[in-house]
């Protein structure tokens, strides 16, 4: 989105004088249309030019904290990047999805909440390894 002429502070100014007087009148006085004004109250509603400036810094702060975050996150990845090595294995997956599925919840929930594929599922296999997990 393009800034345009007015900073925030003014553009709160403007949308405060609108609720004094008619907007047409403002739109006129400050050279902008009355749909930039309606779209400035979408943005900005009820807030005044101090609370704009502290909404500034925050979203900077945030940005901030995002990227020194991400840098965080890489470092604990390790070589690996995102292929990090799954920390519960696929047989206790299996097991989680069978009491899942002992509970009443379906093979087909209970698969996508666990990330467990459903090829895999105790409940979909016919292979003799799985048999004992179903059963347990």
């Amino acid at each position: 989105m393009r800034n345009g002429r007015c900073t925030e502070e003014q553009m709160v100014t403007i949308l405060r004088e609108v609720d004094q007087r008619s907007v047409p009148e403002v739109a006129r006085k400050h050279g902008v249309s009355e749909q930039t004004i309606d779209a400035w109250r979408k943005r900005f509603g009820t807030l005044a030019a101090m609370d704009v400036r502290g909404l500034r810094h925050l979203e900077h702060e945030h940005s901030r904290l995002k990227k020194l975050g991400g840098r965080a996150r890489s470092r604990d990845r390790g070589p690996q990047g995102d292929h990090a090595k799954n920390m519960v294995r696929a047989r206790a997956r299996r097991q989680q999805v069978a009491y899942a599925r002992s509970r009443g919840v379906s093979s087909r929930r209970a698969c996508a909440r666990l990330s467990v594929a459903r090829s895999t599922s105790a409940d979909s296999c016919s292979h003799s390894q799985f048999s004992s997990v179903a059963g347990a």
